[in-house]
């Protein structure tokens, strides 16, 4: 198929017209068709992104740019997330939950510069004292779940197109976990202790499966 009449692409056509009479007698003339420029909706949206199994709410996950046609593509936009962006209302380690187009209710945020943020997490920071060195795990992003967000983007005029940005969920190492416990050990023994186990191996766990190291990082002063 033939493309349409584009004024970002030719502008203007210079037609040489000719009228012949029966008796091949003829006269030409140049007829100039001028294409009006007429404002079009920004396009190509960035098609895709990932987002980390762990990633906390309001980390920044990436930013949804457009093509405008119009004005050397200077018009300024405006980007908002029309749908697609389902949440689970509760959180779990596994996959369960239920896909809620609900209002109130969004894994992702987006604001009107096309910066998409993580929205939802499982973690809320209030309950947890800081001294409890507590990582935040977001469960509410599984490996390989997929949000197919429609996004609008508006230019400066009020043209506006929406189109599919995929944002797929990737995994990331997740950190070892060990629980605080207290060993006993004598005073002023006659036996010397140097280099001698205190009690029984520490150990920690990793969801990965990784090999761990342990190494003291405080307290250890006489």
């Amino acid at each position: 198929a033939k493309p349409g009449l584009d004024h970002e692409g030719v502008s203007s056509f210079n037609l040489t017209v000719q009228v012949t009479d029966p008796g091949s007698l003829s006269a030409s003339a140049t007829v100039t068709v001028n294409i009006d420029d007429v404002n079009e909706a920004p396009k190509n949206l960035t098609p895709a992104f990932g987002v980390g199994e762990n990633f906390a709410q309001g980390q920044f996950v990436g930013r949804i740019s457009s093509v405008d046609e119009d004005l050397l593509d200077s018009q300024e936009r405006t980007y908002q997330v029309d749908s697609g962006d389902w949440c689970k209302k509760t959180s779990g380690v596994d996959s369960s939950g239920t896909r809620n187009n609900v209002p109130n209710c969004a894994t992702f945020r987006l604001d009107s510069e096309g910066n998409l943020y993580v929205n939802k997490d499982s973690h809320v920071a209030e309950t947890v004292p800081a001294e409890a060195n507590h990582l935040v795990i977001n469960q509410y992003l599984k490996v390989g779940e997929i949000y197919e967000l429609m996004i609008k983007v508006t230019d400066s005029k009020q043209a506006s197109r929406i189109e599919k940005v995929t944002v797929t969920t990737f995994e990331q190492n997740d950190p070892p976990s060990m629980g605080d416990r207290t060993i006993r050990a004598p005073e002023n023994s006659h036996v010397s202790v140097q280099g001698r186990a205190v009690g029984n191996p520490i150990t920690g766990t990793d969801a990965d499966g990784d090999v761990l190291r342990y190494s003291i990082v405080g307290g250890n002063v006489a």
